[in-house]
């Protein structure tokens, strides 16, 4: 156990007494958990990325990109367009409350479609679902309520699980991604152009319909 997990335990065992046994246990339960997580989590995006399951217009929650690597590819795409003397149309989306509207069976499903199996998509799939929530006050607290949508914030996988939920493709139109923001532009050269930057636009609707994302 590392030090800073003993004096945690230390500490709570001094101020809990008579629960310091389960204090124990819940700790050492939790630090294996997040380094199951973790383990789980790099074999996840080890065969998403060697698979090219995940777009390369994603840059959110990978390893070596960023807001910043992704303004540097747009802003690239868009200074090139400029030394054309064309315009470029940008259209942005912010899905609201996107982590917490995913749907569990959707996204079981797509895990499916995308090739996880077996014990893999079980654990996955019990990671998500059977998941209780509830409010707590100072004067007390309120009934338990199961969670019927949503990864869970501030886990490992979370994020990860995400990523694979918002996966879609849009043809005809550049698209960036940084998790649940979405950003799409054409450079425009002809009247189709504005036609074909609103069938991105529509489709991009009607894919957010369909994911139950708003």
């Amino acid at each position: 156990m590392t030090g800073d997990w003993l004096m945690l335990l230390l500490y709570l065992k001094k101020v809990f007494p008579q629960k310091s046994q389960t204090i124990a246990q819940y700790l050492l339960h939790r630090r294996f958990s997040k380094i199951f997580e973790r383990v789980v989590k790099q074999q996840t995006l080890v065969y998403l990325l060697d698979n090219h399951l995940i777009s390369r217009q994603q840059f959110g929650f990978l390893s070596k990109c960023s807001t910043c690597t992704q303004l540097l590819d747009c802003v690239n795409d868009w200074t090139l367009s400029i030394r054309n003397r064309h315009s470029v149309d940008v259209i942005y989306f912010d899905f609201a409350k996107a982590f917490d509207s995913v749907s569990h069976p959707k996204l079981v499903h797509k895990l499916q479609v995308y090739g996880f199996s077996g014990d893999l998509l079980h654990i996955l799939s019990d990671f998500l679902c059977d998941r209780l929530q509830r409010v707590v006050l100072p004067n007390g607290f309120s009934t338990l309520c199961p969670v019927t949508s949503g990864v869970p914030q501030g886990s490992v996988l979370g994020p990860v699980l995400f990523l694979i939920y918002i996966l879609f493709e849009n043809s005809g139109v550049c698209t960036k991604l940084y998790a649940d923001y979405v950003k799409i532009y054409l450079e425009i050269t002809n009247d189709s152009d504005y036609e074909m930057l609103q069938d991105g636009i529509n489709k991009i609707y009607v894919w957010s319909n369909l994911w139950q994302l708003r």
